[in-house]
């Protein structure tokens, strides 16, 4: 029983990529069988991931990858946080795969389902893996999913909007990386475990100028201010079952990526008052500019704005 329970974050991001690239094999036999693919996966991921619920409250699941122990192998970490983000995600990604039944109707309909099976995957992915590449590796994969998908329909608008996220992601994804770059450098591991004991007995200065570059890079998924330009535009210009994800799924992910590189690597305490006034200012811009819009879709978008500075407000608040 232990043996199948070690295994379920491993299909959590196994089943769903998987099925992504089957869809074009089954698109072959039948459009209506793909329409269904994402609704399969992530039905499964919800049931799978309540199921193991209860293990996980008691006890983090920590699976290594391909037999190698951390720090130099692989390793996905289920804990309590991280596998409630899981079942958002699945939770989320269901009802909107519903929506999208008649939504999708036209243009590349297997391309869509293909981009947001693997938008999820790496949005479950970045809340489960347990080391810094990897985090990399499936915030990526969540980033550039999310590019194609706000351009979907191809009109001027999404095209331009996408552009301009693109561009801003793939900055934010280069300091991320030239951080994680760092890190390795420093300490010589990428796991988030081992990198954080030898933060914490190092003591070394030196570790803020990766974390600035890893927060930073992650910021710009997040919409914290003033890393937010993209996500107006982004939001209103995209398929509307891909605005709920932006809003519901992917800047939550963004800042919860944030967070563990914060407070699980490098356990800032000294900052907690400089992302008091960060929340409180990205709250206030999101909801003002809110109120001054006349497209629905631009109202929420500052509106999710101005959540995720209430989120960081708080929980800065909370852990000083």
């Amino acid at each position: 029983m232990d043996k199948i329970i070690n295994i379920i974050p491993v299909l959590l991001i196994v089943v769903p990529l998987g099925l992504a690239f089957l869809v074009p094999l089954l698109g072959l036999f039948s459009k209506k069988i793909v329409k269904w693919v994402p609704v399969a996966g992530f039905l499964f991921n919800l049931i799978v991931a309540l199921i193991i619920l209860p293990n996980v409250l008691k006890h983090p699941i920590n699976v290594k990858i391909a037999g190698f122990s951390p720090p130099f192998g692989i390793n996905l970490v289920a804990g309590p946080v991280g596998m409630l983000f899981t079942i958002l995600i699945a939770l989320t990604g269901l009802l909107v795969a519903i929506y999208a039944l008649k939504y999708i109707n036209k243009g590349a309909e297997k391309n869509y389902h293909i981009l947001y099976l693997l938008l999820l995957t790496g949005a479950t992915g970045v809340v489960l893996t347990g080391d810094i590449f990897n985090l990399f590796v499936f915030f990526e994969i969540l980033c550039i999913s999310s590019y194609a998908l706000v351009a979907y329909f191809g009109d001027r608008a999404g095209i331009e909007s996408a552009v301009k996220y693109l561009i801003q992601g793939s900055i934010g994804s280069s300091l991320l990386l030239i951080g994680i770059a760092l890190f390795y450098g420093q300490f010589g591991t990428l796991n988030m475990a081992d990198l954080a004991r030898q933060i914490v007995s190092s003591s070394d200065p030196s570790v803020f100028v990766p974390m600035v570059l890893m927060v930073t890079g992650l910021g710009v998924e997040a919409a914290i201010f003033p890393l937010n330009a993209w996500l107006p535009d982004a939001h209103s210009s995209a398929p509307s079952s891909i605005s709920a994800i932006l809003s519901g799924i992917a800047i939550e992910v963004g800042l919860y990526a944030v967070v563990r590189v914060l407070f699980t690597i490098c356990h800032v305490s000294n900052f907690l008052m400089f992302f008091v006034f960060l929340g409180v200012i990205t709250l206030l811009i999101g909801e003002m500019s809110a109120f001054k819009q006349n497209n629905i879709k631009r109202m929420l978008a500052y509106s999710s704005i101005g959540q995720i500075g209430l989120i960081v407000f708080a929980f800065s608040i909370s852990s000083q």
